[in-house]
């Protein structure tokens, strides 16, 4: 007897593989939310563009387009470094919210050693937005742009530097208030282990 043409045999596949391909869908070792967070974490390519671009645009700041494209190349590196050794991946489900500003720590003996080296290297963000502060703040007039000055690179140390400062007092402060937070719950917990149950102080 001949089998029917085009018939299709499903089989049941409990292996899972099928699901781990699909969550594990990468390209040159890297999955999609990290490629999706490398352009957000380069933004400072802009401005090494800008003040490669306009290196002499200033002469009423000299120094400024030296501060960006500084900051542009620390921006670009930083990120760039921590994507290759795999720093980008996302934190595990129900990680914390600290465990999540820690980031994951690779099984790579070498990418635990890079990520030991670039988090510090992240501080040097602030040094820098004090630079460009200290070179635009006290020059607002040049705002609008002039023949001393063009507007694009004012604009670009002034802005950068400005979100640095206020990303870099937000972190503080929300680290204080975690701080403070820990220590008043830490008090509570001390307090109510040290009180016996059924202990009443006011009893004779």
């Amino acid at each position: 007897m001949t089998e029917p043409v085009g018939t299709v045999s499903l089989v049941r596949d409990d292996s899972g593989v099928g699901a781990a391909g699909a969550a594990e869908c990468s390209l040159a070792g890297h999955s999609k939310s990290e490629w999706a967070r490398l352009p957000l974490e380069c933004g400072g390519v802009a401005s090494l563009i800008i003040g490669s671009a306009f290196f002499n645009g200033c002469s009423a700041i000299p120094m400024l387009t030296t501060q960006i494209v500084t900051y542009g190349t620390v921006s670009t590196a930083i990120p760039l470094l921590r994507f290759h050794f795999g720093l980008f991946k996302p934190p595990p489900p129900g990680a914390t919210c600290l465990q999540k500003l820690k980031g994951v720590v690779p099984d790579d003996p070498l990418a635990a050693r890079a990520k030991q080296i670039l988090d510090p290297l992240q501080l040097l963000y602030f040094p820098l937005a004090i630079w460009g502060a200290v070179l635009t703040f006290g020059r607002l007039s040049l705002f609008g742009g002039s023949k001393e000055c063009h507007v694009i690179v004012y604009l670009s140390g002034f802005i950068t530097s400005l979100i640095l400062i206020v990303v870099f007092g937000l972190v503080i402060f929300v680290g204080a208030a975690v701080a403070l937070a820990r220590a008043i719950h830490g008090d509570r917990a001390t307090s109510e282990r040290d009180v016996k149950p059924g202990f009443d102080p006011h009893e004779p």
